[in-house]
C-alpha cells in the first residue's frame, strides 16, 4: 500500500492522502462506460483499491483510459505486493 496526495476539489489549499492497494482483478459484468475500451467480462486488470472507498478500483482499460468498478463489478485475482 502506498499513499498519494490528492488535491480536494472544494478545498483547494489542502491536501488529502489517499490510500492505493495494488492488485489484479478480473471484471464480472461488462461496464457500461468501459466496452468500446475492452471493458468486458472476464477482462483482467492490474487495478488498485483505492481506499477509504474500500471496494472501488481504478484501473487503465485497453484504450488508456481511467476506469471505475465497484465491488459488485470486479473479483479479486491476486493481490499485488508493493515494491
Amino acid at each position: 500500500m502506498h499513499q498519494v496526495p490528492l488535491s480536494s476539489g472544494t478545498i483547494p489549499s489542502h491536501q488529502f492522502l489517499i490510500d492505493y492497494e495494488d492488485m489484479r482483478i478480473r471484471l464480472t459484468t461488462d461496464l457500461n462506460d468501459g466496452v468500446e475500451h475492452g471493458c468486458v467480462t472476464g477482462k483482467e486488470f492490474e487495478a488498485v483499491l483505492i481506499r477509504p472507498r474500500s471496494t472501488t478500483v481504478e484501473f487503465v482499460s485497453d484504450a488508456g483510459s481511467n476506469i471505475r468498478a465497484f465491488h459488485y463489478e470486479y473479483e479479486v485475482v491476486e493481490a499485488t505486493e508493493p515494491s
